[in-house]
C-alpha cells in the first residue's frame, strides 16, 4: 500500500496516467482512428552518448501513429517521463494530439524514457548502473531519435514539435536548450524546470487552493485534524488512540520520528491528490466531507489487518529495485530534489510533520551513504546551471501551468521572450491542458487555442 503513497510524494507522476483518469470518453471518441494505427518499435541507443570509447547499447521503445501523416506534415514527439509508456496511454495522448493539430497532418510518436518500462540499459541494474539515468542522457536519446526519424526521406520537410507534461515537460523545454537546431517548437506542460531541494511551496499551494476553491473554514478543519494528530503523538495515551483510529500495527513504535512521518504522509494524500489532479468542483466536494473523520489514503487491495508504519522495514519494500519509484527517487536524489516538506508556516498540515531530513535519510538508506545532502545540493545546482532554472534560454517554446497545480511554483509563469510565452490557467491542475476533455471549462479551452496558435506559427502551418 505504501508504494502509491511514496511515489506520489517523491514524484510528480507521469501525465499520461492522469490522462487515463480524465479521458475515457475521449478515448472512445478517437480510438477508431488511433488504436488501429499504433505500432510498438524500438531504436538502438548508446548507454553513454558522451563517452566515445563506450560502445554499449540498449533498445528504447516508442510508439508511432502515421494515420494522419502526409508529406510535409510535422513530427509530433511526445516525450515519456518517469514511467513506462503503454498502448492505452498512447491512445489517450494521441486523442489530445489529434484534437490539437489534426489539420497539420502530423506523424505522431511517443518515446519512452531510458530505464523506465521496456527501455532498459540493464536488466537488473545496480546503484552504480544508475549513473546513466539522467535527464541529460535522456535528452541525448531524444536527439538521436529525432535525427533517425529525420534521416528518413519522407520527413525531409517535416518540422519537429516536442511535447511533454510534468517532468517530461521539463525535457520538452530542455530539448530547446541543448538541441535547438533539432526542434522547431516545444510544448512544456506543468514542467517544474527549477530544481529545488526543499520544495516547501508544494503544500503551501495545496493549502491556498483549498482555501480558494473550498473555504477558509475547510482549511481550519484540516489544520485542526493535523494539529490534533501531532499533539496525540506526544504521549503514550495519545499514541494508543492514534493507533486505534488508523489500525496501526501494535508492534509499530510510533515514538520513532520516521514512523510518525509515514503516518503524516498517508494523512496528507487525500488532500494533495485532490488538488494536484482535481478541479474546483472536486475541492468543493472535498470540503463537504467530514474532514476530521476522513480515512487514511491506502490501497484497497491491502490484505493485512493492520498498517505497518515501521520506516526501517517498509522503506525497501516501497523502493523495490528496478521499480519506477526506485528509479525516480534516484533522479530526485541526484538531479532535482523536489522534496515536499511541511516546513513552511503557510500550510495546514502541522509543524514540520514531514521535514527535509526525512528525504535526506531516505536517499542514503536506499542508495548508500555517499548520497548525502552535499551530493543532493550539487546535483540541484548542476541541473539549474545546465538548463537555466526559471529562465531557460529558449525560443519557440510555450510553458503551460495551472494555478491549482502545486508544481507551478517551480515552473515558468511569465513570458521569457516573445517566442517563449507562458500560459497560466485559472482553475486548472497538473497537466490538465495536455489531456482532452470535451467538458473542460472556458479557461482551459481558451488556453488550448493559444497553445495551438503558437505551435502552428512556429512551424509555419
Amino acid at each position: 500500500m505504501f508504494l502509491k503513497v511514496f511515489l506520489f510524494i517523491f514524484a510528480q507522476t507521469v501525465c499520461q496516467s492522469l490522462a487515463l483518469l480524465r479521458n475515457d470518453r475521449n478515448i472512445v471518441l478517437f480510438k477508431h482512428i488511433y488504436l488501429r494505427s499504433l505500432t510498438l518499435e524500438t531504436i538502438e541507443q548508446k548507454i553513454d552518448h558522451f563517452n566515445e570509447s563506450d560502445h554499449r547499447t540498449f533498445r528504447s521503445g516508442y510508439y508511432t501513429n502515421m494515420h494522419l501523416f502526409k508529406p510535409g506534415g510535422p513530427i509530433i514527439l511526445n516525450i515519456g517521463g518517469e514511467g513506462a509508456i503503454s498502448p492505452r496511454e498512447v491512445e489517450s495522448t494521441a486523442a489530445r494530439g489529434y484534437e490539437l493539430l489534426a489539420d497539420t497532418n502530423p506523424a505522431y510518436y511517443v518515446f519512452e524514457h531510458r530505464y523506465y518500462g521496456e527501455s532498459k540499459p540493464f536488466e537488473n541494474p545496480t546503484v552504480d548502473d544508475l549513473k546513466y539515468l539522467s535527464s541529460k542522457l535522456a535528452l541525448a536519446d531524444v536527439a538521436h531519435m529525432i535525427r533517425t526519424i529525420k534521416g528518413s526521406g519522407e520527413f525531409n520537410n517535416s518540422k519537429v514539435i516536442v511535447v511533454g507534461g510534468s517532468y517530461a515537460g521539463n525535457l520538452a523545454a530542455w530539448m530547446k536548450v541543448l538541441y535547438p537546431d533539432l526542434v522547431d517548437a516545444a510544448y512544456a506542460s506543468s514542467g517544474p524546470v527549477l530544481a529545488k531541494k526543499n520544495f516547501f511551496e508544494y503544500f503551501e499551494v495545496v493549502t491556498e487552493t483549498i482555501k480558494t476553491y473550498g473555504s477558509q473554514d475547510c482549511v481550519h478543519e484540516i489544520s485542526a485534524k493535523f494539529n490534533r494528530t501531532q499533539e496525540l503523538l506526544q504521549s503514550p495515551e495519545g499514541i494508543k488512540e492514534i493507533k486505534a483510529e488508523h489500525s496501526i500495527c501494535p508492534e509499530t513504535d510510533m515514538t520513532v520520528p520516521e514512523n510518525q512521518q509515514l503516518l503524516f504522509l498517508l494523512l496528507i494524500q487525500k488532500f494533495a491528490v485532490d488538488v494536484q489532479y482535481g478541479d474546483p468542483e472536486i475541492i468543493k466536494d472535498l470540503c463537504q466531507e467530514p474532514i476530521l473523520s476522513l480515512p487514511l489514503w491506502y490501497d484497497e487491495d491491502d490484505e493485512t489487518n493492520c498498517r505497518d508504519l515501521n520506516y526501517n522495514t517498509r522503506i525497501h519494500k516501497i523502493y523495490e529495485d528496478y521499480s519506477s519509484s526506485w528509479l525516480w527517487l534516484y533522479q530526485t536524489c541526484t538531479e532535482f530534489g523536489y522534496f515536499q516538506t511541511t516546513t513552511s508556516n503557510n500550510q495546514m498540515f502541522g509543524k514540520s510533520t514531514i521535514p527535509l531530513e526525512f528525504y535526506l535519510k531516505t536517499c542514503k538508506v536506499i542508495f548508500g551513504d555517499e548520497f548525502d545532502e552535499q551530493r543532493i545540493d550539487q546535483g540541484v545546482s548542476n541541473t539549474n546551471t545546465m538548463y537555466g532554472g526559471l529562465t531557460p534560454n529558449v525560443e519557440n517554446t510555450v510553458f503551460v501551468n495551472g494555478d491549482m497545480d502545486p508544481w507551478h511554483k517551480l515552473g515558468v509563469l511569465h513570458e521569457l521572450a516573445p517566442a517563449a510565452p507562458a500560459v497560466y490557467i485559472m482553475g486548472s491542475s497538473h497537466c490538465h491542458d495536455i489531456t482532452a476533455d470535451p467538458d473542460d471549462d472556458g479557461n482551459v479551452k481558451e488556453a488550448r487555442v493559444k497553445i495551438e496558435n503558437y505551435l502552428k506559427k512556429w512551424i509555419g502551418a
